[in-house]
């Protein structure tokens, strides 16, 4: 129940996005740059269009419910296809562990999609943004790439943690047996 609240904040994000797109397609008139050169002159210019503002929400919406439909069907998906699932594969195979506890580490996995999803949304809104604002304030700067750095590193040292903490609880509830291969 608790993911719930995060699947409505990655669709009130997605939201902003469309209204983002929406707000910049009415703003900015004429034409914009479209293309740079090494020291970030512009070299080619272009009307945009409402589509050139919807293209980065109509991705966010198609990878937001991708995932949201990977979530929902997730124990449809691993009972039928578990090899293209890597992590709750493995736990499946793994006889020790009752029923419970199997859809208690899943949920812990697939968990992390709502985030995943959060993330998505700020970092197309941050796009979007960055793509948009610069021609209302007409300043062409930089902050575009370091904050694609951070907004790259910093989640992903997010999830690798989070699935290190899953492992290292599941670890130590079920010790790996120094007979078997696993």
């Amino acid at each position: 129940m608790k993911n719930i609240y995060w699947w409505i904040i990655s669709y009130l994000i997605l939201a902003l996005d469309f209204l983002l797109g929406i707000y910049f397609n009415i703003s900015i008139n004429g034409l914009i740059p479209t293309h740079f050169d090494l020291t970030g002159k512009p070299t080619t210019y272009s009307k945009p269009t409402l589509l050139y503002w919807m293209m980065i929400p109509l991705i966010h919406l198609s990878i937001l419910v991708l995932f949201t439909i990977i979530y929902y069907y997730r124990w449809t998906l691993i009972s039928k296809y578990p090899y293209l699932i890597n992590i709750p594969a493995f736990m499946m195979m793994n006889g020790r562990v009752d029923k419970s506890k199997k859809k208690y580490y899943v949920d812990k996995i697939y968990s992390i999609l709502s985030f995943i999803g959060i993330y998505i949304g700020v970092l197309m809104v941050f796009i979007e943004t960055a793509m948009g604002y610069p021609f209302i304030i007409e300043y062409y700067g930089t902050i575009f790439t370091l904050g694609m750095i951070v907004f790259t590193i910093i989640p992903i040292i997010g999830i690798i943690w989070y699935y290190r903490r899953i492992y290292t609880e599941y670890k130590e509830e079920y010790p790996v047996d120094a007979n078997t291969d696993r």
